[in-house]
């Protein structure tokens, strides 16, 4: 059983390499316990990326775009202000110090479908509000069958079209 493990784990591998080559963002989709998680983070840590994990089954839309606000220090100001979710000012961060990003959008099929359609604007426009995700950032997407999930659970058709 082990080496079967070892062979699943190794195609997860290189399955990031390529997305890592090609830009392109990856969704990983198994059963339950296969090691999604714990491959893309020895990725990371083998490959020198700072890793970012949202979860989007505990996650809000608003935490993953962020927040649009009134400008407080313009009361009189009609329009409003957009305020960075926390992980996208840590990837921003990690850029301006010349560090690579690995964002891992963890369980994204037990997310609502609001979270998902946050997603799937992160995921294939790169962007956050009107603001780019730097170049050097992988986008690497993880979830579940929908038979390993309830009724309620599974990718938006929109998500799953474009993965």
């Amino acid at each position: 059983m082990r080496k079967v493990q070892d062979d699943v784990n190794a195609k997860m591998f290189y399955a990031l390499k390529v997305s890592e080559a090609s830009k392109v963002p990856f969704l990983f989709i198994s059963v339950p316990g296969v090691g999604k998680s714990t491959t893309v983070e020895m990725f990371a840590r083998h490959r020198g990326y700072e890793l970012v994990i949202l979860r989007g089954n505990s996650s809000s839309a608003e935490e993953i775009m962020g927040y649009d606000v009134v400008d407080a220090a313009n009361p009189a100001s009609k329009s409003t202000k957009h305020l960075r979710p926390a992980w996208y000012e840590k990837v921003m961060q990690n850029h301006a110090d010349g560090k690579k990003t690995l964002l891992f959008l963890d369980e994204i099929t037990t997310a609502s479908e609001w979270v998902q359609s946050a997603l799937l604007h992160l995921i294939f426009e790169r962007k956050v509000g009107m603001e780019a995700i730097p170049e050097n950032t992988l986008i690497v997407s993880a979830g579940n069958y929908r038979q390993s999930l309830g009724n309620n659970f599974g990718l938006i058709p929109p998500l799953m079209n474009r993965f």
